[in-house]
């Protein structure tokens, strides 16, 4: 255990804890993104939602807007292309946010949908805000959903990180107590 090869490889698995956090959360973050459709707005989009369960829409902007609140006056609508029943579009039950790649999106109405298919999204800004242009995402899944998903993630991901480190910290700390034994045992001369 005098070697100094034990510490290069405790730094190495500390390390390699990040990389696997890195790894992990990579793919992951960039499929959470692959589920939203985006559409510009104002006006109305055939959007295809191809699962039944719940779904929320989010604002998403580059600046435009703040993320604490949706703008004033914004009215959506989202109606089934093969009924023409509209669908009951609510707040969300919590608060939701994400930032990547240079969008942020806050959560502002949620649904749920009985039939997967194809569904008319309509939305606009008050009257005096009709050229305003602004992006609506819709993505799969409740903002609960969406919140312990990432949450999950970011768990995994910190138990890779800390993992790494700890076992990293358990050999060194066995280097130096098997050390502070050797240098005892050492007849004084």
């Amino acid at each position: 255990m005098r070697s100094p090869l034990w510490f290069v490889m405790a730094g190495v698995i500390a390390v390699l804890g990040f990389v696997a956090a890195g790894l992990y959360v990579w793919p992951r973050l960039e499929a959470f993104d692959l589920h939203l459709t985006r559409l510009a707005l104002p006006g109305p989009h055939i959007v295809q939602l191809d699962r039944a369960g719940a779904y929320t829409l989010y604002l998403e902007t580059n600046g435009q807007f703040p993320l604490a609140e949706a703008p004033a006056g914004l009215q959506a609508t989202l109606t089934s292309v093969a009924t023409g029943t509209t669908v009951a579009l609510v707040p969300p039950a919590g608060s939701f946010t994400y930032s990547a790649e240079g969008r942020a999106g806050l959560a502002i109405l949620g649904f749920t949908l009985s039939e997967p298919g194809q569904y008319r999204l309509t939305a606009s800004l008050p009257s005096k805000a009709t050229e305003s242009k602004f992006t609506l995402a819709v993505g799969h899944g409740s903002v609960a959903h969406n919140f312990f998903g990432m949450a999950r993630i970011l768990g995994v991901a910190l138990a890779l990180a800390l993992g790494g480190l700890g076992i990293a910290g358990i050999i060194v700390a066995i280097i130096a107590i098997r050390r502070d034994k050797a240098r005892r045992a050492e007849p004084l001369t």
